[in-house]
């Protein structure tokens, strides 16, 4: 049974080449694809609550999602979007930790959910997977520890410049701003 999306590409079965899944090779996305059940959720539906610490992992096979943390004083921080082909859950499935981040649908979503058992054997199964997805993780930390720095370089009065807009990792391609759904 395929999941992949039906655009041709050279690369992770037609998954965007910056995503997860189409960073995999084919033999190792067919065996990723194959665990955990499928799972679909509706419009502002929650797919991951921040503080929770259940671990199961999202494959999203299709969907525009958002990602947000909620400070202590109650505010809200947009952090990212998802797409098909990303993977959101990695950090409690593999540290164990509680949620750092709420993931909210911002419409139809279809996903593959696989307990954290599953995908720790699947790396352990497959190292090219776990370099793939110790490069997404990688990356989506060098994308924070660049806002954080660029923010740190601006008056209290004009803190956000180009922060404003989520960057090209993290939105690989949105047509309409997820601030304005």
């Amino acid at each position: 049974m395929t999941y992949a999306p039906s655009h041709d590409a050279d690369h992770g079965a037609g998954w965007p080449r910056g995503s997860f899944l189409g960073r995999l090779s084919d033999a190792a996305l067919e065996d990723l694809l194959a665990l955990g059940r499928p799972r679909d959720f509706g419009a502002k539906d929650l797919l991951i609550r921040q503080g929770n610490t259940d671990r199961h992992t999202l494959l999203l096979l299709s969907c525009l999602a958002k990602v947000t943390a909620t400070a202590e004083n109650g505010r809200e921080s947009l952090l990212a979007i998802r797409l098909g082909g990303d993977i959101i859950g990695e950090m409690a499935a593999v540290a164990g930790m509680p949620r750092t981040a709420t993931v909210t649908a911002c419409g139809p979503v279809t996903a593959r959910s696989v307990s954290h058992e599953a995908l720790r054997a699947f790396l352990l199964r497959r190292p090219d997977a776990a370099v793939e997805l110790a490069g997404i993780v990688s990356e989506r930390l060098r994308w924070a520890n660049n806002r954080r720095l660029e923010l740190r370089g601006y008056s209290v009065t004009n803190p956000f410049r180009s922060s404003c807009t989520p960057p090209a990792c993290a939105v690989r391609s949105c047509t309409t701003p997820i601030w304005r759904r």
